[in-house]
């Protein structure tokens, strides 16, 4: 079974995964330790891939008819899972706009021909109330720990580049980490994760192999 892992960032986020490494980005990408208001992920590694849009490209890592301006996507290698190995990333959103521009990240599970599974994890600014999962965003197949998480204080980081440290308007800050599970199915040949967020980084297809029989 072929596997993708697409993130992508209309926005700033940071990602920890425990199967796949970088293989293609557009527009801004990178590897990060510990930095300001973003601290090692839960996985206990001591760096994370991150995609923003400090830097991002104009029409990357957008939702079909959801839009935005500029973005960045990583796009990570083939890697290997067995039928039901239970697939784990964690995520963490970063914003110094605020509601004034409404960013958004997300990521996406796609089969080998780029068809779209579902989504694992969307984040969106709002004035108020819930980051994550994003307002008006696709529902999330995975399942989420913390379920629903609001933005708190901190924009003090590398990924926002000159931005770092700012605040444009109400709902800039960071969720914290957010470990996102799915359990990888054995419905299709091919699949692909996409993930694309508005903040600390985006990625694009990770691909996965496994096995399947009936």
């Amino acid at each position: 079974m072929k596997l993708l892992v697409k993130l992508a960032a209309v926005a700033t986020m940071a990602l920890s995964a425990n199967s796949a490494d970088a293989a293609t980005c557009i527009g801004v990408c990178g590897v990060l330790p510990a930095n300001g208001d973003v601290p090692a992920p839960p996985s206990g590694s001591a760096t994370y891939e991150f995609v923003t849009t400090a830097g991002g490209v104009t029409g990357a890592g957008q939702i079909t008819g959801v839009g935005g301006t500029n973005g960045s996507q990583l796009t990570t290698d083939t890697f290997s899972a067995a039928a039901g190995d239970p697939l784990n990333l964690f995520f963490n959103y970063v914003t110094s706009d605020g509601a004034g521009f409404s960013d958004y990240a997300f990521a996406e599970l796609l089969t080998g021909d780029n068809s779209s599974l579902g989504f694992l994890f969307t984040a969106r600014t709002a004035s108020s109330g819930n980051t994550s999962p994003g307002n008006g965003l696709p529902n999330n197949i995975s399942t989420l720990t913390p379920g629903t998480s609001a933005i708190q204080n901190g924009t003090t980081w590398a990924g926002l580049a000159e931005s770092s440290g700012g605040c444009f308007s109400t709902g800039c800050g960071n969720t914290g980490w957010i470990q996102s599970t799915y359990n990888i199915g054995c419905t299709k040949p091919n699949f692909v994760l996409s993930r694309s967020p508005k903040v600390i980084c985006r990625l694009n297809p990770t691909r996965i192999t496994t096995t399947c029989a009936k």
